[in-house]
């Protein structure tokens, strides 16, 4: 008889940690999935204000580059507001006129 009553209490207590564990196993899981799946975290206006500079940065860096490339290519000769066309020897290559007010 004691035999048979440690028995179901060693049943009874591995069946009840083993419940334990499975449950919450099981909610963790849930938890977990619910928030990576459904959580998007609100950008804040700073954050926001951040993504805009970057991109306007970003704008600007590529015009820089743009000019960059003309500075440096020998056949483009670039005029600004106070230059003049140069004189004929030049002709054969192209111009670009760069407004400085967009600059």
């Amino acid at each position: 008889m004691v035999l048979y009553t440690l028995i179901n209490i060693s049943i009874d207590v591995s069946a009840s940690i083993t419940l334990w564990v499975l449950k919450n196993t099981l909610y963790g899981t849930y938890y977990l999935t619910t928030y990576f799946i459904y959580s998007h975290p609100e950008q804040t206006k700073e954050e926001l204000e951040i993504i805009e500079l970057r991109r306007e940065i970003n704008h600007l860096n590529r015009k820089l580059h743009f000019i960059d490339s003309i500075n440096n290519n020998p056949n483009i000769v670039s005029l600004t507001n106070n230059q003049t066309i140069p004189n004929e020897q030049n002709l054969e290559k192209s111009f670009i006129f760069i407004d400085d007010s967009e600059l």
